[in-house]
């Protein structure tokens, strides 16, 4: 009814897609309640060239295209482990964020202290007695 080599590539694909023994593919289709992977191989060697494909080459192709794409929203980024260099960057980023928020409200401090301390000393100046000639313009 359908074609052997059909049958096979599809087979193929499906290990492909669903690689048997990997424990997370395991866990997935037993959460889904689905059994169609470790089909085997019928007694042949598996293809892994997709030009060796015939009817799911250009779905898989297309698959490929699909899964080198970068991500496209930040919030894929967190998940996001195959381009270590933009993984790294996103947590640069998040790091630099958080540094600059807690180091507004410090630099804010600081100068509010800065300049109570300028007025501290310059109360201070002015109460000696005999004022300094240079000081009477800021008392």
């Amino acid at each position: 009814m359908l074609p052997r080599r059909l049958v096979e590539e599809t087979i193929d694909t499906l290990n492909l897609l669903f690689p048997p023994y990997h424990s997370s593919t395991t866990k997935f289709l037993q959460k889904e309640k689905k059994r169609f992977n470790n089909l085997g191989l019928c007694g042949r060697d598996p293809l892994h060239n997709l030009d060796e494909y015939d009817y799911w080459r250009d779905k898989l192709l297309e698959l490929v295209k699909v899964f080198d794409e970068p991500p496209k929203r930040w919030w894929q980024l967190w998940r996001y482990r195959r381009n270590k260099a933009e993984f790294a960057q996103l947590w640069i980023a998040i790091l630099v964020v958080m540094i600059t928020i807690c180091t507004i409200p410090t630099s804010i401090l600081s100068t509010y202290f800065t300049y109570r301390q300028y007025d501290i000393a310059r109360i201070q100046a002015c109460a000696v007695e005999p004022l300094p000639p240079g000081l009477a313009s800021f008392c």
